[in-house]
């Protein structure tokens, strides 16, 4: 069987760094099955995994989310955002948005085929686990101004800088994958059909427009 993906998309950045310059603040779970990064524009970058250990065939669940910390509304613009770092990865997210919104989401998740650390990941293809066929050519998405987060939330108002092209609608800023495996390697490359993890360590990458990434790792037995 296939991945358990669907509405898939690639996302792509420049790689200009981080918006801001001061240092964000990490912090990992004990289990090493969640990641956190929080920035001084108040927003935290979480990505989770449902475990650190799988068999060949099981399937991975990994869960982004971007979290407003602050106790009031907080307004960042797109072009705040300069960038992941990862700008060479190719992040694939299954948002929780509807319609034309969910190929505006400024997360995303990539997995890599082996163990990464953030300076690796920037040079390295990640693993192509949806399904071409599923592909779908859409209407010209409508550029993205800002994103209006509620306060203590991951919901936000998307404001299109066209508002006749879209309407402001307000979506939780979270993401999931759910993939047993992967179809090739390279978000360009040949569809070499679909296989289940094989043995070994994986690096997924969390990451948002605005310069946040976060890194676990997996292992298959």
């Amino acid at each position: 069987s296939g991945p358990l993906v669907s509405l898939l998309i690639i996302l792509s950045y420049d790689l200009t760094g981080c918006a801001s310059q001061a240092k964000p603040t990490t912090s990992a779970s004990s289990d090493n099955k969640s990641y956190a990064v929080t920035t001084a524009s108040g927003l935290r970058l979480t990505l989770s995994l449902d475990s650190s250990t799988y068999k060949s065939g099981d399937t991975v669940f990994a869960f982004t989310d971007e979290w407003n910390t602050r106790n009031a509304g907080n307004n960042v613009t797109a072009a705040s955002g300069k960038g992941s770092p990862t700008s060479s990865l190719g992040l694939t997210l299954n948002p929780n948005g509807t319609g034309l919104y969910y190929l505006t989401y400024p997360i995303g998740i990539s997995i890599l085929k082996g163990d990464y650390d953030l300076a690796g990941t920037s040079s390295t293809v990640p693993l192509v686990i949806h399904d071409p066929n599923q592909i779908r050519f859409v209407p010209a998405i409508p550029v993205i101004k800002s994103f209006d987060f509620k306060p203590s939330s991951d919901l936000a108002t998307f404001v299109a800088a066209d508002p006749n092209a879209l309407k402001p609608a307000d979506l939780r800023v979270t993401g999931t994958v759910s993939t047993a495996g992967y179809r090739g390697t390279g978000t360009a490359g040949p569809d070499t059909g679909f296989q289940n993890f094989p043995p070994g360590i994986y690096t997924v990458v969390g990451a948002d427009l605005w310069g946040s990434v976060a890194i676990l790792h997996f292992t298959v037995t």
